[in-house]
């Protein structure tokens, strides 16, 4: 089959699964880049790899209801064949005004996770700055490239050490990405940490296997810090399960998990869980999508600005390196103008010439050192703290699709009830007969509170069903963010504080270079300290005739 005609293969059945099928394009793209760096070419995946991922997003995402999708049309009609039309500036604002009328809270019971040793192991340390050094070392994390045999192929498995406990279990990226889609699955409304996206062509490359392990780690770690996860079995199997034949069981068990969607199936440590609606919570959740969204194109930002900032000491290093090279020749062409003469030898100058080699040279050495803190400090922290931004937004989200649900249908049922109860005729009121005749018909239509309970059953189910479910995810998201926030600001702290700390290292070496270079200059017509050899610039020049210290 041509190339185009497998291209037109696969944009049709994005066509109709995706954009007939109701979903949003703007998050199916995401999706996609999300997945993979170029992940937005339909030609880097195989007509199997996009049905994959398509059913991947159909699991975590909802469609559009219709009013969404027809409303610009104006073809939606109510029960009574009415055309709705378009939403528009003032019933927009006409659903926020509901929305700011609703209160609500209950506590509903929910199935009781049993608590696993890792909840214990938390819980025990009270202080956070010391739970965050405790969890930085109880979790260790290294990659094994494990060769292929006859009937199989080479593969990397991740080796991680849990030391409470003295856990050691390996465990492939694939099961990482299968541990994850099956806590989404699970456990809605919690905020599940990302991990890396998958990448073809680089699976063994050094650089791209440690960058991988820094983020599968901080997957691990942020995991360990919400109190669903590490109780769920599934992590602790993850984290816990080393024989290999129990471990594909349980795979096979995760592979099978199906979508929670009601609230007594969802579950909670203490067994029962709070569904909230009120102004507080919807305050928050509008602020927090404000930062999520601000926050999105500077954590970009500072990934673009961090690897300019490794270009830039790399640029300065081999400047200085440079300015090293020039004073190497100058302590050569000295040191041959005093081999030549037996009078007036100029010793001093070419002590000047090593001295100040040296200390170039391990200028530029010191910007070297930056270039590696950039590297390995910097770079993985800002895409990490990048791709937990994402998964925030995917959290808010999923609070305002169904808070749009339940608020739209909300209305739609109130202004079909005020009619019905206008016309006045009970047998329109989509009740069974047996429940008609529970009523008193001329009492019920003196008391309209009454009257608009008893109506539109179904319709009136449905809407405490989208209530509920709404509640939910509005006190999930309240609940979320604000210990996700709690976390983070613990990571910050302390990954900077760490950095500083390697920081102090790297500059204490370069402040030596100075103090020696003002102790040797300060006094003029002073001895210069015995200098040391020529030094040289990184090995991508040739060694003068002189060992190199470095």
């Amino acid at each position: 089959m041509e190339d185009s005609e497998i291209r037109e293969q696969k944009q049709q059945f994005l066509r109709e699964e995706i954009l007939e099928g109701g979903y949003d394009p703007g998050e199916f793209q995401t999706f996609m880049e999300n997945a993979r760096e170029d992940g937005l070419n339909v030609d880097v995946w195989t007509i199997d790899e996009i049905k994959r991922k398509v059913n991947e997003f159909k699991r975590t995402h909802r469609p559009k209801t219709n009013l969404q999708r027809e409303s610009s049309t104006g073809n939606v009609e109510d029960s009574n064949s009415n055309p709705v039309s378009p939403p528009n500036q003032s019933q927009e604002e006409s659903e926020e005004r509901k929305g700011d009328e609703l209160m609500f809270q209950v506590e509903v019971p929910c199935k009781t996770l049993a608590l696993t040793p890792l909840d214990q192991v938390v819980r025990e340390v009270q202080i956070q700055i010391l739970k965050f050094f405790y969890m930085k070392n109880m979790i260790n994390l290294r990659f094994e490239k494990v060769a292929g045999g006859i009937f199989s192929s080479s593969y990397v498995c991740y080796v991680i050490l849990t030391t409470p406990f003295n856990w050691m279990v390996k465990r492939r990226f694939s099961d990482f990405y299968l541990l994850r889609s099956t806590l989404i699955k699970l456990y809605p409304g919690i905020n599940i940490p990302p991990i890396p996206p998958k990448k073809t062509g680089r699976g063994f490359e050094e650089p791209f296997l440690l960058k991988r392990q820094i983020f599968l780690e901080r997957f691990l770690r942020s995991c360990v810090d919400s109190p669903i996860i590490r109780n769920s079995p599934q992590f602790f199997n993850f984290m816990s399960v080393s024989d290999e034949s129990s471990w594909k069981r349980i795979k096979s068990e995760m592979e099978r998990a199906v979508e929670i969607k009601r609230i007594d199936d969802m579950w909670s440590p203490i067994g029962k869980i709070t569904l909230v609606i009120n102004n507080e919570n919807k305050i928050f959740a509008q602020n927090a999508k404000e930062f999520v969204d601000f926050a999105d194109p500077l954590y970009k930002r500072l990934r673009r600005l961090t690897k300019q900032l490794m270009v830039d000491y790399d640029k300065m290093s081999n400047t200085l390196y440079d300015m090293a090279e020039s004073f190497s020749n100058l302590h050569k062409h000295i040191s041959t103008f005093n081999d030549s003469i037996e009078v007036g030898k100029n010793k001093t100058l070419e002590d000047i010439y090593v001295t100040l080699n040296n200390m170039y040279v391990k200028w530029g050495d010191t910007c070297q050192e930056e270039i590696k803190l950039s590297q390995e400090q910097l770079r993985p922290f800002f895409k990490y703290r990048h791709h937990e931004n994402n998964s925030f937004k995917e959290l808010i989200r999923i609070r305002q699709y169904y808070g749009q649900e339940y608020i739209r249908h909300k209305m739609k049922v109130d202004q079909k009830k005020e009619r019905l109860f206008q016309l006045g005729d009970i047998s329109k009121w989509e009740m069974t007969p047996a429940q008609l005749q529970g009523l008193d018909k001329a009492e019920i239509l003196k008391n309209k509170g009454e009257a608009l309970k008893v109506m539109l059953p179904k319709e009136t189910a449905l809407e405490f069903q989208l209530r509920d479910q709404f509640a939910f995810y509005n006190q999930q998201n309240h609940t979320e963010v604000k210990r996700s926030f709690g976390y983070i600001n613990t990571e910050y702290r302390n990954h900077f504080a760490n950095l500083a700390k390697l920081q102090s290292n790297t500059l204490a070496n370069i402040h030596v270079v100075w103090a020696d270079l003002l102790a040797n200059f300060s006094e003029a017509g002073a001895p210069l300290s015995k200098p040391s050899s020529i030094m040289e610039r990184h090995p991508t020049l040739k060694q003068e005739e002189q060992s190199p210290k470095k």
